[in-house]
């Protein structure tokens, strides 16, 4: 009888999904990411670390996408396009060759969902995604928040009884909230990139941007995540350089409101590092066995690097292989990437994002660029890319609104140069309609 309630749910969502307005997608997305966290309850792992709801909803928006028109020409093939079959080639090597080529496949799967085509189809399609977008992320900041707030003042959090054993039984040697997603460096990470957005987004709503701000803040406070505080540090850090010194249509509007950002930023970066719970996390005996861990780890993975350096142990290998060899999990993602991957490809994948940020950057759009970083810098603090990558679905929204600022085919942005400007299409005249599907 359950198997028939869920087969039933499951269709009406389906319908659902493919009926509602495309450009509402990826907010849902986010919201069922972070409402639901199955990646943390008693279900199959399949379900809950790769195909979760959130990258259904998003694999359905692809769907629709490809199945949708063009909205600008496609480019000449260039030089830098043949790359793409040796990449293609090494990585079916990792998958082929690798120690579980069915969860590397779905590994893949999630990754070209989340990231890879949100990217390239943002380049081609106009669809106004980022004004429902930066909405979610600004108020799962003052949700996310709120929940921080009260597991802390109250001891209460309404998501607890839907974790599985394992997860409620981990103990920390200080406060460290959850909220709902399950475990409180997943919430650091969730709340330093709506934090970025929040300071540097466009929403014309101050009040929800400071509402969302406070609500980050007080989430990554009470997450206690050194990472997560450096990662909120290097995203502050480049997003007050791009104001500063991005392209912008009046450079000393800019200016003047990078300076007042830079304040509240320091204010805002102050208050964080000057959190009780992380003094009290980093001379408690479990913040130092925790650093010492690390130390030890890396050692240990750096060697297991080395032997597997050429096409890796297959993507989502690594966790599990590195268990077996040192007692305990690999607490780093780049270093999951680089042993799941092998060298060249994870060069290769962390090349293409800092490329990416380097382009959104010189486009002026602060707010995507720090976002992005903010997320590499947090996700590689814990064990998270390689065993959970269905928390890259929270960075969907922010690659698809990077492929149409650096492409020119947002509703707001410019082709990136005079050639691509030359070649964009001319408003259209009176009367004639405009799709925002």
């Amino acid at each position: 009888m359950t198997l028939v309630a869920l087969g039933f749910v499951a269709v009406i969502g389906a319908i659902v999904l493919f009926f509602m307005p495309r450009r509402l997608m990826p907010a849902l997305a986010l919201a069922v990411l972070v409402v639901l966290p199955v990646g943390y309850m008693d279900v199959p792992r399949l379900i809950g670390r790769y195909f979760s709801p959130a990258v259904i909803i998003l694999l359905v928006w692809m769907v629709r996408l490809v199945l949708s028109k063009r909205d600008a020409a496609a480019e000449p093939a260039r030089a830098g396009t043949m790359l793409w079959i040796p990449v293609l080639g090494a990585l079916a090597v990792s998958v082929a060759l690798g120690l579980e080529p069915g969860l590397s496949v779905a590994w893949v799967v999630v990754a070209l969902v989340c990231t890879v085509l949100p990217y390239l189809y943002g380049r081609t399609r106009s669809d106004d995604v980022w004004s429902s977008a930066q909405n979610a992320y600004l108020w799962v900041g003052v949700f996310i928040g709120a929940l921080a707030v009260l597991d802390f003042v109250a001891g209460f959090n309404p998501w607890s009884s839907l974790f599985s054993y394992d997860v409620t039984e981990k103990v920390w040697s200080v406060f460290r909230s959850r909220t709902s997603l399950g475990h409180p460096l997943v919430t650091s990470t969730v709340a330093t990139v709506c934090a970025m957005i929040a300071l540097f987004g466009s929403d014309k709503r101050r009040w929800l941007r400071i509402a969302a701000l406070a609500g980050s803040g007080a989430a990554v406070i009470l997450a206690v995540s050194r990472t997560g505080v450096l990662a909120i540090a290097i995203g502050l850090a480049l997003g007050c350089l791009v104001l500063l010194f991005g392209a912008s249509p009046s450079k000393r509007t800019r200016r003047i409101t990078a300076f007042f950002l830079m304040i509240s930023a320091l204010g805002f970066l102050g208050v964080i590092t000057n959190s009780p719970l992380l003094d009290q996390r980093n001379e408690s005996s479990g913040g130092v066995k925790s650093s010492d861990y690390r130390e030890q780890s890396t050692d240990v993975a750096l060697g297991m690097i080395e032997d597997n350096w050429l096409i890796g142990l297959g993507p989502s290998n690594s966790a599990a292989e590195f268990s077996s060899v040192f007692d305990g999990p690999l607490e780093n993602s780049v270093f999951q990437l680089l042993l799941s991957l092998g060298i060249p490809l994870a060069i290769l994948a962390l090349g293409a994002i800092v490329v990416i940020v380097l382009r959104v950057s010189k486009r002026g759009d602060a707010g995507v660029a720090a976002a992005i970083v903010a997320f590499a810098v947090s996700l590689s603090g814990f064990s998270a890319i390689d065993v959970n990558p269905a928390l890259l679905a929270f960075l969907a929204p922010l690659m698809f609104r990077a492929g149409q600022i650096i492409g020119g085919r947002g509703p707001d942005a410019a082709p990136e140069t005079p050639a691509e400007s030359s070649a964009t299409p001319a408003a259209p005249s009176r009367g004639t309609r405009l799709s925002h599907r």
